[in-house]
């Protein structure tokens, strides 16, 4: 599929009505994904114990990243809770992307309190932050510049 598409990763997110991986659903789409990257996306935030959830992940090679907003409304008020997983998931082999809320007006502060080395930037860098609008090459390239020097 990878080369059919060119297609180098996926994001995807599966859960049971309880709230909990849907290793099955899972397994089925890692299946499919092939050797493509992977990541668990924003349906982590829906999971009451991450930290078990995480640990489920890690035990599937294709996933390489997690998006997270510290399973809060932005990824600046959950700050704590992703500094608390970071903490947890120190030495294993994925990688936490911070979104939800962030933009380059807030992305420096969010850096500089948490060793977040990836982020996903969604409306933040829309014309008036409006996901509905284009993107605005102003806000890209400021969002650009500031993981730059985080470096």
């Amino acid at each position: 599929m990878q080369e059919k598409f060119g297609i180098d990763g996926i994001e995807i997110g599966c859960l049971t009505e309880d709230k909990i991986i849907d290793e099955q659903a899972l397994k089925r789409l890692l299946d499919a994904a092939g050797e493509m990257n992977v990541t668990f996306h924003l349906a982590f935030d829906e999971i009451s114990d991450q930290e078990k959830a995480l640990e489920t992940l890690l035990s599937y090679k294709q996933i390489q990243r997690v998006m997270t907003s510290g399973a809060d409304k932005s990824a600046l008020n959950g700050i704590p809770h992703i500094k608390k997983l970071l903490r947890r998931m120190k030495d294993k082999d994925i990688i936490l992307i911070g979104t939800k809320g962030l933009k380059p007006e807030n992305l420096q502060a969010f850096l500089s309190v948490t060793p977040v080395k990836e982020i996903r930037i969604g409306s933040g860098v829309r014309v008036n932050c409006q996901y509905t609008k284009p993107l605005d090459p102003r806000s890209v390239k400021a969002a650009k510049e500031t993981m730059n020097k985080q470096k």
